[in-house]
């Protein structure tokens, strides 16, 4: 017997899923921060969520070949989420040496997932759903 979800299904549920716990672990941030939470005990926070990005960017992007996702496409929303790594890995690092950088790390996390999310990703829904759209019998 065939699953009833189908492929693009499954990449959209997904992705909601990833980008859910993504805003929790945000808002993590943002609560010590504001409660003036242990140096050592925010930036473990900070390096977890650091992790998981990374683990949600290489999920996202092998989901969006998996959907055969436009390359150009792919290619640009990769090269988007290399940038965001590159320049939270920087806060991360300024942050191991001094926690006055702390909250320029919630905002850019803040800032970038969503600016990316209104932008990168709901092109990667819309073509998810014209093809959730495709799939469906007729």
């Amino acid at each position: 017997m065939q699953d009833s979800t189908s492929m693009p299904q499954m990449v959209n549920s997904k992705i909601k899923f990833q980008h859910e716990q993504l805003h929790d672990q945000i808002d993590a941030i943002n609560r010590a921060i504001r409660r003036n939470i242990p140096h050592e005990d925010l930036l473990k926070l900070v390096q977890d969520t650091e992790e998981y990005l990374a683990a949600h960017f290489l999920t996202e992007e092998n989901l969006m070949r998996d959907i055969h996702y436009p390359k150009f496409k792919l290619d640009h929303h990769k090269a988007a989420h290399a940038e965001a790594l590159l320049g939270f890995r920087k806060l991360l690092t300024d942050l191991s040496l001094t926690n006055s950088r702390s909250r320029k790390i919630f905002e850019f996390l803040f800032d970038w997932t969503y600016v990316h999310e209104s932008t990168e990703d709901r092109e990667l829904s819309t073509f998810l759903e014209k093809h959730m759209k495709s799939d469906k019998p007729r």
